[in-house]
């Protein structure tokens, strides 16, 4: 029977930050995985983060938001673990704020990953609603200032992280706000894809051939759909 419709799963992520650069992180507090509460507040037009009776002034701060049942969000919260060890003293901090998921399940992913920034449960907050889209990122300058934004992660953003945080810790501007993402656009043609099937680990395969499209499935056959539909997600 000929194939209509192949579907393919894809890690990648497509929704875009909706809260951009120049805007103000609202004050929050929240508890962290050990359940110590964590408060960003500002003071004399610094953002302050209360950390255990102590008030910290970063130069520097990123925030991610972040799904704990997200692979793509624990890889980034592995560079941003690397990132806070090599900054950490120089000004930088980081945050990650969970927006959905167990206070159980954030503490099985800071012992697995071996965190030592702060995790925060922010599941069913006005902070996770309003600021959650796509599993976005931020690093806000000394003043709480969004400098920089972006959704998902890809291998080698946390160059571009560090670069931008080294700046803000000299006081200096950023030359890019966001993490360039090339897509797909009308007329463009369908690169070759290869992935293994998400249910049996077997290979799969899309491509363009004699000017038409080939899939082969994970049962090793091959079909030229007359529709093919591709769904890219993160996980």
């Amino acid at each position: 029977m000929l194939r209509l419709l192949a579907i393919l799963l894809l890690g990648a992520a497509l929704i875009h930050s909706a809260f951009g650069a120049g805007e103000r992180m609202d004050e929050f507090a929240l508890p962290d995985a050990s359940g110590r509460q964590i408060a960003l507040k500002y003071l004399a037009d610094r953002v302050v983060l209360g950390v255990a009776g102590e008030d910290l002034k970063p130069k520097a701060l990123l925030i991610h938001f972040f799904q704990p049942d997200c692979l793509q969000c624990l890889a980034q919260l592995k560079a941003e673990e690397t990132l806070y060890q090599e900054l950490g003293k120089q000004g930088f901090t980081a945050l990650a704020v969970a927006h959905r998921g167990s206070l159980e399940a954030l503490k099985e992913v800071v012992e697995h990953l071996k965190l030592s920034f702060p995790i925060l449960a922010g599941a069913g907050t006005e902070l996770a609603k309003k600021f959650a889209s796509g599993d976005a990122t931020y690093i806000f300058d000394e003043k709480g200032v969004v400098q920089f934004n972006q959704a998902g992660f890809g291998s080698g953003d946390e160059k571009l992280w560090k670069e931008n945080i080294e700046l803000l810790i000299q006081g200096k501007s950023l030359i890019k706000r966001t993490v360039d993402r090339q897509g797909l656009k009308k007329g463009d043609r369908m690169p070759a894809i290869v992935l293994n099937s998400l249910f049996n680990d077997k290979p799969m395969k899309l491509v363009g051939e004699n000017e038409k499209l080939t899939f082969t499935g994970d049962d090793g056959k091959t079909v030229q759909p007359a529709l093919t539909v591709g769904f890219f997600c993160r996980y």
